[in-house]
């Protein structure tokens, strides 16, 4: 029995989608009676990745097949000069990828000099808007339950010398299945985290609902939702750090749940200095140890799971492989560094981790404002050097790009002097003796 006409539901192809949804944001949200505003300016920077991320799946599409089978017979001229094809797309999405995080990674160092931002306004009713968020989510839901399982063919790089050749894997050759129900059902869940942690952080740290309303509206509208449905490793790290945003008050739980992202995706743990500098005084060393402490559980769980060999379920809980963070890799796969050596990508590694070191000192972090930017911008400086796909994970930090976008003034956003540890907790080495011979706990 085929399924019924009506359930039928696919989304618009990806350019369609662009368009879609560009318009959409200039209706519902620019500020008509002020075009030449910073806020305008955000709002169509927002779609700024998509040119480079169409590229890079045009070039994935007109990729010739390739056979294991067929491994060492010379191609014909064709498919030779459409593998060039393919390659100088790729090439020139992933330039493109990277000139937009160059332009949001200063956007987000210099939001952290703006100190005056006006409160936004929808061009639309808080109902209408929830209405239309809600829409949203269940059209990205239905096409995530709906889509055929296809597999995809992926071509190794063309070789530009014998290492790169022979560290190739065959295995790139083979067809791969796309993200299954499981992953599926992750990402929806994911973005169902993501919108209620933007509305909580618009009701209770922007003290105003229409703002955390609007942040979960625009974030369902951009096109890197939708392009990302079933793809679990790009929602979920993005999903953490809302939660870390909105649980920015107390270190303890902000540092454990860092540490767990940290634990299953790695690229949060370099955010930790930056979070230090804020918490500097105000809790610092209970985030520490928070996040260390998370961090260790969340690896010793995801080795046990592997270990008790469970469908190697342990390790694909990981969304993001160790070996991308590894700057001497050499990318079998699609990246701008594909056919280069890895020693052309250290130095940019040398001054991320220079930049990400120093976070704890400079730029000065004094609020929640400047912790969003600051967070925003670190992770954007990873996409440069990732060894893999740099530059495609978008969602990584689209959340806290529209929050930083849509934020009202944050001056009065601080974390508050925590209360000291009972003495029980710290055994009595976080204390300070009183002059009636008593000891005062110690506040970390």
């Amino acid at each position: 029995m085929s399924p019924s006409i009506f359930l039928d539901f696919t989304l618009p192809n990806s350019t369609t989608w662009f368009y879609f949804s560009l318009f959409l944001t200039i209706s519902l949200f620019f500020n008509f009676k002020r075009l030449f505003s910073l806020r305008n300016l955000d709002l169509l920077a927002l779609f700024l990745f998509v040119p480079g991320l169409l590229l890079v799946q045009e070039s994935k599409q007109i990729r010739p097949p390739i056979s294991t089978d067929t491994l060492g017979v010379p191609p014909s001229a064709e498919v030779e000069r459409i593998t060039a094809r393919a390659d100088s797309l790729r090439t020139l999405g992933y330039l493109w990828l990277l000139i937009a995080s160059s332009y949001w990674m200063g956007r987000c160092l210099l939001d952290m000099a703006l100190a005056r931002r006006p409160l936004p306004t929808a061009n639309m009713t808080n109902p209408a808007l929830i209405f239309f968020a809600l829409s949203l989510l269940l059209c990205l839901a239905a096409v995530a339950f709906r889509r055929p399982l296809e597999t995809e063919t992926r071509v190794p790089p063309r070789a530009t010398n014998t290492q790169h050749a022979e560290n190739t894997p065959l295995s790139q050759t083979a067809k791969t299945a796309s993200p299954s129900m499981a992953a599926r059902i992750f990402t929806v869940i994911g973005q169902i985290v993501v919108i209620v942690g933007l509305v909580l952080v618009g009701i209770r740290h922007f003290s105003d609902a229409s703002t955390g309303v609007m942040a979960a509206t625009l974030f369902l509208m951009l096109p890197y939702t939708a392009y990302a449905v079933g793809r679990p490793d790009h929602i979920w790290p993005g999903a953490t750090l809302v939660w870390a945003i909105f649980l920015y008050r107390s270190p303890i739980l902000a540092g454990l749940l860092l540490g767990v992202a940290g634990a299953i995706a790695i690229f949060p743990l370099v955010l930790v200095p930056g979070w230090l500098q804020l918490y500097r005084g105000r809790g610092a060393g209970r985030f520490l140890v928070a996040v260390l402490l998370a961090c260790a559980i969340g690896l010793g769980v995801l080795a046990l799971l592997d270990v008790v060999e469970w469908g190697g379920l342990g390790w694909s809980l990981q969304l993001t492989t160790v070996e991308n963070w590894q700057p001497w890799q050499i990318p079998s796969g699609d990246s701008i560094w594909t056919g280069t050596h890895w020693a052309y990508r250290l130095p940019i590694v040398m001054v991320y981790a220079a930049f990400a070191l120093t976070a704890f000192l400079w730029p000065p972090v004094r609020d929640l404002g400047d912790l969003i930017a600051l967070t925003t911008a670190l992770i954007i400086g990873t996409q440069f050097w990732i060894v893999e796909h740099g530059g495609e994970y978008v969602l990584w930090y689209t959340p806290l790009v529209v929050l930083m976008v849509l934020r009202p003034n944050l001056l009065e956003m601080q974390p508050p002097i925590p209360k000291p540890l009972p003495r029980w907790l710290t055994l009595g080495l976080l204390s300070r003796p009183q002059t009636d011979g008593t000891r005062e706990p110690l506040a970390a």
